[in-house]
């Protein structure tokens, strides 16, 4: 077990938003811990060893409020981050 990094986990306990494009297999979703963004698919096929987050990408706040998510994102929620990374 990574101490610090569980540590680091707890101490910033981040926003994520998740959405779903009607598969029923997992979500998609972004989240923010401290000055970076995670962007991934959560994969809910763990009878297969394959569950969890898969297609991960991340980036920091000042690349994303330059130039928006690194992945296809719906238009709701790059508002919704913005907003609260603005706000």
């Amino acid at each position: 077990m990574d101490r610090d990094r569980l540590r680091a986990f707890l101490a910033d306990p981040g926003k994520t938003w998740r959405w779903n494009r009607g598969e029923a297999e997992g979500y998609h979703a972004v989240e923010l811990r401290s000055d970076s963004l995670r962007w991934f698919f959560w994969s809910h096929d763990i009878a297969e060893g394959v569950g969890g987050a898969t297609n991960e990408h991340t980036q920091t706040v000042a690349e994303f409020l330059a130039g928006g998510p690194p992945v296809e994102v719906p238009p709701h929620v790059v508002q919704a981050v913005r907003a609260h990374l603005e706000g």
